[in-house]
């Protein structure tokens, strides 16, 4: 296909008689309401597309994946930023646990031994301190104290364990979001660079005027 110039300003056509004043502000004018009409956005898509027509593939490829990176780079920054505030409310769920625990094996700790002191000290005032019985009463309370503090820190690894597994799941998901945007951008990228192709075959031109003002995206063509 030869290459042509495209122009859509609004001259009036230059006629050998100047005789004819309204007939040439009739054709003008004609002439201005068909450039509007047919100067629409998608066409001016179109022709500005017609310019690309001298571009290697490798240029139509850069020029399609400028168009499409940022929609993407969107995307991986959003499933980035929202495993990352996931994970760190988790971390601190976790935190908040082994907080906790501490403090209630602190308090198990002050109950055993104020319990514990009063068993030795009634032991003592029934001279008992000693006794098989006070040493059996003892150790019962050394049991108590260590199953009690066994099952909070159970407790504890399973709440613990539970808000890890959280986690993992909220990285897989991540993963999996970033997988299919890629993917999704890789099919975009292919379809764009087509369109790309077949535009500059339908509109094979080196140049466009425009009497309208172009949008900042068509002046970037």
């Amino acid at each position: 296909m030869a290459r042509g110039t495209i122009s859509t300003t609004d001259s009036s056509t230059k006629y050998g008689s100047t005789t004819d004043t309204t007939s040439k502000s009739q054709s003008t004018s004609q002439s201005q309401s068909q450039t509007n009409k047919v100067l629409d956005e998608a066409l001016r898509d179109k022709i500005l597309a017609g310019l690309l027509g001298y571009m290697t593939d490798e240029e139509i490829n850069a020029y399609a994946e400028n168009l499409l990176r940022p929609q993407l780079n969107a995307g991986l920054e959003a499933a980035e930023q929202q495993y990352a505030t996931t994970e760190l409310a988790k971390r601190q769920e976790i935190e908040n646990l082994a907080a906790a625990l501490d403090r209630s094996i602190e308090e198990q700790q002050g109950a055993y031994a104020k319990s514990r002191a009063q068993l030795e000290t009634a032991a003592l005032a029934r001279g008992m301190g000693r006794s098989s019985y006070t040493l059996g009463t003892l150790a019962n309370a050394d049991a108590s104290y260590a199953r009690a503090v066994e099952n909070l820190t159970r407790d504890t690894s399973r709440q613990q364990g539970q808000i890890q597994a959280q986690i993992s799941q909220a990285a897989a998901q991540k993963a999996q979001t970033t997988g299919r945007l890629n993917t999704d951008y890789a099919s975009n990228l292919a379809a764009k660079v087509q369109e790309l192709k077949e535009l500059i075959a339908i509109n094979d031109c080196d140049l466009a005027v425009f009497d309208n003002e172009l949008s900042p995206s068509q002046m970037r063509v």
